[in-house]
């Protein structure tokens, strides 16, 4: 008994992991006779070999409509109990049951008689229905044992339905009761059971077959005993029934099956079936515990399984996935791969290399290959470990990884750029013998996030030389580059290229950073026509133009976007166009507008002002000398200000000279939580200027001491120029140019033009 018992908890969990056997649509359609089930979910396994004996009679009226519902329960309960009628129809009659004509007979006949009979049904506080408890324990039914037990089967609409129209028969007989708010067996009440098989219409609805089972608890002389077998048999028999609604994994063999028939091949293949479709850790661990359970082999393929959605999901665990792996007696390179791989855009990259090492040290059955390296320098670029990165480089080159290895070459170019050693980027790209599009755009984005535009034009330009076709995404980051330098000859060209190109695709990332590029070089119009051209636009679009029309001085039109935007394209403007809209106003001083932007950008376009829009709000006002309602509006914000708004206000003491409200602005960058180094430097640098400018030297050396203490180097300024399509940089305190005479003399001659000024 203990044996079967232990199966059915066996078969449960299985219900609760899903069924994907093969095979399964062809199957569905095959019904059991015996429990009128799908035969894949088939429950007659499950069923009590022998029903249960109760003294309670149950009557059920089944809706017409249940009888195929595949959460029916009332099917089923028919098959644990021996003493239970199922009616189908839609109203209780005179002549539908003998035990109810009985009854209806016994009344009509004794005036005094005393009803033995109950249907359930939930009752308002006004209605005559009693608490089943209550009605039992009262005078005139105590002593009774054998209850008739009626109850109606159908949604909430149908009971309701059938019990008004059964009513003018059962009132004879029957009386009205209802389930209490008791404990029930699976540990949650009436109003919170976890057996809940459809959508509640309101809290407190349960099955048919639930219902009955709590009935009979309270019902049957053997109630401790009764209590037992509803909850071995009938609860059991629920859960199962829940799980074939469940969340993912809602189809399901019936594992008790196999089991008995020693089936565990079948089970092991199941598991590992399942195990691909996990959606959760819940449904994962279930896994686990049948794989523990029943004693399936633990061979590499099973536990890669469950080791593949522990450590490479989103949803998974990655503690759990290193205690699998800690079972495996010998582990493949597979299984150190994807922890390599989870570990290394965790919080704790230094674990890839743990396990590398580990793979190294004790693994005759794993060694390192291509997708080992890239997941090992990932680790060590996110954990900024550039001297481990270099190490793995070393193993690399010593075991002849990266001379013909494409992912491993790409590995050292990502990991080199990151750690900002573009150099050396540089060398290994150098060094590839046939580079391909992927190294390329690695690389010059590495060179345009630090700032170096000119170099990763020129890796554009190389790559075109040998004959590597760009991408998309390739051609997007050499626009960037053209706008960052504002070489407009190059971009025009790249315009060119790309209209040419039989493999290019004119999407809507390349038409955004084609109005980008000649926006920022000065071509406002040539933006403008370029965008009405894009065959589709997206709100990233509309925003880039809106910010061309910002530093072109254009405030009307950017504004007018917000509204075109909706109606041409059907697009709602989000936080960032409006920030693009705020920055135009920002730009042409229109405080009124940007003001009543920000005041109204929730309630018209459901977008909640964030602290960019404050700052530039704060940016707005103090160019036009409001310094005071700056500090208001940043003392009203419904969040704490970040750094970023108090550096706003920062710069604009610095124009209006204003020391006061700078040291205010500076003591609260410092207080900052999440403010960086970056704009603590930039507060110093900006207030040790304001000192100046007001003639406080004292405090301005003060600040400038601190300044050194804190190791800060200003950025020196540079400019670019375009000339003949050669993008020319001056870089302040560079004496490196090569025309760096005939500069200075042409500039010698400038400033003995009486019109200096005006040409500068």
């Amino acid at each position: 008994m203990d044996s079967d018992r232990q199966l059915d908890n066996c078969a449960a969990v299985c219900f609760l992991a899903g069924d994907y056997a093969d095979g399964h649509q062809q199957d569905r359609r095959k019904i059991c006779s015996n429990c009128d089930r799908p035969v894949k979910v088939c429950l007659c396994n499950i069923i009590p070999s022998e029903p249960i004996t109760t003294v309670t009679r149950i009557v059920i009226l089944h809706h017409p409509h249940e009888q195929r519902h595949k959460l029916a329960t009332v099917p089923v309960l028919s098959k644990c109990l021996d003493n239970c009628d199922v009616i189908v129809g839609r109203r209780l009659r005179y002549g539908d049951c003998d035990i109810l004509d009985s009854l209806h007979d016994d009344a009509h006949r004794n005036p005094n008689f005393t009803s033995r009979a109950i249907y359930l049904f939930p009752g308002a506080d006004t209605s005559p229905s009693q608490e089943i408890n209550h009605w039992k324990s009262s005078k005139n039914t105590v002593e009774m044992t054998n209850y008739v037990l009626i109850a109606f089967d159908g949604t909430w609409k149908h009971a309701r339905e059938m019990m008004r129209a059964s009513l003018s028969f059962l009132s004879k007989f029957a009386v009205q009761v209802h389930l209490d708010y008791d404990i029930g067996n699976d540990g949650g009440t009436m109003f919170n059971s976890d057996l809940i098989l459809r959508k509640e219409p309101f809290s407190g609805c349960m099955s048919t077959m639930e219902a009955v089972a709590r009935c009979l608890r309270i019902l049957e002389p053997n109630g401790i005993s009764m209590a037992r077998r509803c909850s071995d048999e009938i609860i059991l028999i629920l859960q199962l029934l829940k799980t074939l609604s469940g969340d993912g994994f809602d189809r399901l063999g019936n594992a008790r099956v196999l089991v008995r028939a020693n089936n565990s091949f079948q089970i092991w293949k199941w598991c590992m079936s399942m195990a691909e479709k996990c959606t959760n850790m819940r449904q994962l661990k279930a896994i686990h515990a049948i794989y523990i359970t029943l004693g399936l082999p633990r061979n590499t393929y099973a536990v890669s399984k469950l080791l593949d959605f522990c450590a490479l999901s989103n949803s998974g665990d990655l503690s759990y996935a290193s205690r699998i792996f800690a079972q495996v007696q010998t582990p493949n390179t597979f299984l150190y791969n994807a922890l390599i791989r989870a570990y290394s855009s965790s919080p704790q990259p230094q674990f890839s290399l743990n396990y590398f090492n580990l793979m190294l040290q004790t693994s005759n059955a794993a060694a390192p290959d291509s997708f080992t390296f890239p997941f090992l320098l990932i680790a060590c670029a996110n954990g900024s470990l550039e001297g481990e990165g270099k190490q793995i480089h070393s193993w690399v080159i010593k075991n002849s990884f990266s001379a013909s290895n494409a992912h491993v070459q790409t590995a050292l170019i990502r990991f080199y750029t990151n750690c900002k050693a573009l150099d050396d980027a540089r060398k290994v790209f150098d060094e590839i013998t046939d580079i391909d599009v992927i190294q390329c755009n690695v690389l010059m984005s590495g060179h345009l996030q630090s700032g170096l535009a000119k170099e990763g034009l020129s890796i554009f330009q190389d790559m075109l030389g040998r004959g590597v076709g760009p991408d998309e995404y390739c051609v997007t980051t050499a626009l960037a580059a053209c706008a960052h330098l504002g070489a407009l000859e190059q971009g025009k060209w790249i315009h060119e290229h790309v209209t040419k190109s039989e493999w290019l695709e004119y999407d809507v990332f390349i038409g955004s950073a084609l109005v980008d590029m000649y926006a920022k070089c000065g071509c406002i119009n040539m933006a403008s026509e370029v965008f009405e051209s894009m065959p589709t636009r997206n709100k990233h679009s509309w925003a880039t133009m809106i910010r061309g029309f910002a530093v072109h001085g254009c405030p009307e039109l950017a504004i007018s976007c917000l509204e075109r935007m909706q109606v041409v394209d059907g697009l709602k403007p989000d936080g960032v166009v409006i920030l693009a809209v705020l920055a135009a106003c920002t730009h042409s001083g229109l405080q009124k507008e940007g003001r009543g932007l920000l005041d109204e950008m929730e309630s018209l376009y459901g977008v909640t002002p964030e602290h960019e829009h404050f700052s530039c709000v704060v940016d707005l006002l103090c160019r036009a000398g409001r310094l005071d309602d700056a500090l208001k509006l940043i003392r009203r914000m419904p969040m704490k200000p970040r750094a970023s708004v108090w550096g706003a206000l920062l710069s604009g003491c610095r124009k209006h000279n204003n020391v006061n409200l700078a040291e205010l602005a500076v003591k609260e960058i410092l207080l900052v939580e999440d403010s960086n180094e970056a704009e603590e430097d930039s507060a110093y640098v900006q207030l040790s200027n304001i000192y100046l400018a007001a003639r406080q030297c004292d405090d301005a050396r003060l600040i400038r001491r601190r300044i050194g203490d804190r190791g800060l180097r200003k950025t020196p300024g540079y400019s670019a120029i375009e000339i003949d399509g050669m993008v020319n940089e001056f870089i302040s305190g560079d004496v490196s140019h090569t025309c760096l005479a005939d500069i200075h003399k042409v500039l010698d001659l400038a400033y003995l033009d009486p019109n200096f000024d005006n040409l500068i």
